[in-house]
């Protein structure tokens, strides 16, 4: 039947319809975890790799046609957001007090590293984004990458 793909997850492995790998999502007091079908919560994703940490608060995958999702991983992690519209890779986001990070748009296709700590809020957004080399750095307050038909942005 319809999955209407909402999937809150402690420890274990799960997916939702369409959802063709969920490879791990490990740790301890993960509070909500979302991946899932028909729910803006995603429609033929194909592999979302690990995600692992500690004190995760909100974490969600979800979009159209997710095809690779690295790896999330940190440390008091409290908002983490992949969504959009054919998105291809996200790296990875890892860090430490990551407050919110946001990868959204439509056809970004890739999307490196966004590694820190006490990064307060981080976001790529737009539409036709492809490639997004690295965000890194310590205690930076807000950092945005957003706008329409970017190509290249390094670190």
């Amino acid at each position: 039947g319809r999955n209407y793909g909402l999937l809150f997850l402690n420890v274990g492995v799960g997916a939702g319809n369409d959802g063709h790998y969920v490879g791990a999502i490990v740790d301890g007091n993960l509070e909500n975890v979302m991946v899932g079908h028909d729910m803006v919560a995603g429609n033929e994703i194909d592999n979302v790799g690990a995600i692992v940490g500690e004190n995760l608060q909100n974490v969600m995958v979800a979009g159209d046609e997710i095809d690779n999702v690295g790896a999330i991983v940190g440390e008091n992690l409290q908002n983490v957001m992949v969504a959009g519209y054919e998105i291809d890779n996200v790296g990875a986001i890892v860090g430490e007090n990551l407050q919110n990070v946001m990868v959204a748009g439509d056809e970004i296709d890739n999307v490196g590293a966004i590694v820190g700590e006490n990064l307060d809020n981080v976001m790529v957004a737009g539409d036709e984004i492809d490639n997004v080399g690295a965000i890194v750095g310590e205690n930076l307050d807000n950092v945005m990458v957003a706008d329409d038909e970017i190509d290249n942005v390094g670190d």
